[in-house]
């Protein structure tokens, strides 16, 4: 599992490398995804890069670290990984609506079965 810096890293590969092939990118546009409040360092740019080749997700053919020019593609690895995450982000937001729904719906039932029973208690004793 990647940590979320280096999965947006690989989310924005993922964007920019149309059709698995080799994209040529400078750092600012790999970096594109990030909040400007927890954009990473240059040295944790080129470590999160290492790691994602290491771990074969994405394949770097020429990395040019001074000037943060690199060519890379993602491997079936890093494109599974991200529809993978995804997968996930959308199976716990329907678990979430699930749940909603049935606290929903278990509130009402109450509050329905109570009313009856208000009116039964009233109707026997008037």
């Amino acid at each position: 599992m990647l940590d979320s810096q280096t999965a947006l890293l690989l989310g924005q590969i993922n964007a920019l490398c149309a059709d698995d092939l080799y994209t040529i990118a400078d750092r600012e546009e790999l970096l594109r995804a990030y909040p400007s409040d927890s954009m990473p360092s240059a040295e944790e740019t080129d470590g999160m890069i290492a790691y994602l080749k290491e771990n074969r997700y994405i394949d770097v053919r020429y990395a040019d670290k001074a000037r943060g020019v690199y060519c890379l593609r993602p491997l079936p690895a890093g494109r599974s990984y991200a529809a993978s995450v995804l997968k996930e982000r959308t199976a716990a937001g329907k678990t979430v609506k699930k749940m909603l729904l049935a606290a929903f719906a278990g509130g009402f039932a109450g509050a329905l079965l109570g009313a009856g029973m208000v009116a039964a208690i009233i109707a026997f004793i008037g």
